[in-house]
C-alpha cells in the first residue's frame, strides 16, 4: 500500500468551511425537506458535473449507511445489556451469513477479510506488517471446509480486531488537535441545536452534514487522502465516527458515562464500521472491499474523523469544542494504553493462527496490485 496521507492545516480548513456552509444550508432546509433530497440538491450545486441519478444515488447511499451505524450502535447496545459483547455480536452475525451459503470460497474470503482488517491495525498501531507473499498467504483450508470451530474463532477474531480499530480511534488525539488549531481565536457562541444533536443518541443530522462537507471535498478533488475514487460508504462512515465519537465525548463530560465506558464505545464504533463493510462484501464481492474500502481504514480515517466532529463541536460553541477537545486529552490517555493490550493480544493470536487455522488464500500482491 502506497504511504499514508495524513491531512494538512489547509486540508482541515477547507472542511471546516465546507462544513460551515453545509450546516447553514442544512439548518435552514424545511421541515418537509428529507436528508436525502437535502444532500441529493446539495451535491447538484456543489460538486462539478454530477449527474441527477448520481447525486440521488450518493445521498441514498450516505443515509442508509449513517441509519445503519446507528441501529449497529442500538442492537450492540441491547445486546450487551443481555451479556453479549460486541465481539461476539459481530462474529454472530458473520456465522449466521457463513451457515447460510458455507461454500470453501466464502471461507477463503473470510480469511482475507480477517486479514486485511488486523493488517489495518497493524498499520493504525504504527507496526506495518510489510507486504504479503505467496508463502505467508496459502493456506489450508481442508477440502471439507472449516470446522464448526474454526469458522467461529475466525468470526471471533474479525471481532476482535474491529473492536481493536476502534479503541485505536479512541487513543489518537491527531485530528482533534489539528481542528482546535485551526478553530483557535474564533469566538463562537453557544449553539443549542448542535449541542443537542451531540447529546443525542439518536440524532443523525450533523452525520449528514459531515457527510455532504467530505462528499463534495472528495469529488471536487479537494483532499490528497479522499480522492474522487472514496467509496461514498467511506465518508458516510468518516462521518458517523467523527460525530458519534464527539457524542461519547460529550457524555464523559457531563458525567452520564465514565472514561473505561466511552473506551468500549469507540470499540462499538469499529465494530459497527467493520460489520458494514462485511456486509458490503457478502452482497456483492468480499475480494472488492478489501480492495477498495479497506485501504482507506489507516490513520488518515481516523484523523479526518476526529477532525470532523471537532470542528462541529467548535461550530456548537467555543466553550462546547474546547470541552470536547479537553475530554479526548483525558480518554485518550486511558485508551493509549488499552490499545496498546488490545494490539498485543492481536499479534499474539495472529502468531497462533498462523500455524494452521487460518490465512487467506488468495495473493494480497494479486489484490492490491
Amino acid at each position: 500500500m502506497a504511504e499514508e496521507k495524513m491531512l494538512t492545516e489547509g486540508e482541515a480548513i477547507i472542511i471546516k468551511d465546507l462544513l460551515k456552509e453545509c450546516l447553514e444550508s442544512y439548518q435552514t432546509k424545511g421541515e418537509t425537506v428529507t436528508d436525502k433530497d437535502w444532500l441529493k440538491d446539495v451535491f447538484m450545486k456543489k460538486i462539478n458535473g454530477i449527474t441527477e441519478k448520481n447525486a440521488l444515488k450518493d445521498a441514498e447511499t450516505i443515509v442508509e449507511t449513517v441509519n445503519s451505524i446507528s441501529k449497529n450502535l442500538y442492537e450492540m447496545e441491547q445486546s450487551g445489556q443481555q451479556g453479549i459483547s460486541k465481539e461476539s455480536w459481530l462474529a454472530n452475525y458473520i456465522q449466521q451469513d457463513m451457515a447460510e451459503n458455507a461454500m470453501n470460497e466464502q471461507q477463503e474470503d473470510l480469511s482475507l477479510f480477517d486479514d486485511s482488517i488486523y493488517r489495518q491495525n497493524m498499520i493504525l498501531a504504527g507496526q506495518p506488517i510489510g507486504e504479503y507473499t505467496e508463502n505467508d498467504i496459502v493456506e489450508d483450508i481442508t477440502e471439507d471446509g472449516y470446522t464448526s470451530y474454526q469458522l467461529k474463532e475466525v468470526a471471533l477474531d474479525i471481532g476482535k480486531n474491529a473492536s481493536a480499530y476502534g479503541i485505536q480511534s479512541a487513543a489518537s488525539t491527531v485530528g482533534t488537535m489539528l481542528a482546535a488549531k485551526i478553530m483557535e481565536g474564533e469566538d463562537i457562541k453557544a449553539n443549542q441545536i448542535i449541542q443537542e444533536a451531540f447529546q443525542s443518541g439518536v440524532n443523525s443530522s450533523m452525520q449528514i452534514v459531515a457527510s455532504g462537507a467530505l462528499k463534495i471535498a472528495s469529488e471536487n478533488q479537494l483532499l490528497q487522502c479522499f480522492p474522487q475514487t472514496t467509496p461514498v460508504e467511506i465518508i458516510a462512515s468518516v462521518s458517523s465516527v467523527g460525530i458519534e465519537g464527539a457524542k461519547i465525548l460529550a457524555r464523559v463530560a457531563s458525567g452520564e458515562i465514565t472514561i473505561t465506558k466511552a473506551i468500549e464505545q469507540f470499540g462499538r464504533l469499529g465494530v459497527s464500521v467493520v460489520k458494514n463493510l462485511w456486509t458490503i462484501g457478502k452482497n456483492t464481492s468480499v475480494k472488492e472491499v478489501v480492495k477498495r474500502f479497506l485501504p482507506f481504514l489507516g490513520p488518515q480515517f481516523t484523523v479526518i474523523a476526529e477532525t470532523v466532529g471537532t470542528i462541529l463541536s467548535f461550530m456548537g460553541g467555543t466553550e462546547f469544542g474546547k470541552l470536547i477537545v479537553d475530554t479526548k486529552v483525558k480518554v485518550a490517555n486511558v485508551a493509549k494504553t488499552v490499545a496498546k493490550t488490545a494490539v498485543q493480544g492481536l499479534q499474539k493470536a495472529k502468531q497462533f493462527v498462523s500455524n494452521g487455522i487460518k490465512k487467506a488464500k488468495k495473493v494480497f500482491s494479486k489484490i492490491f496490485s
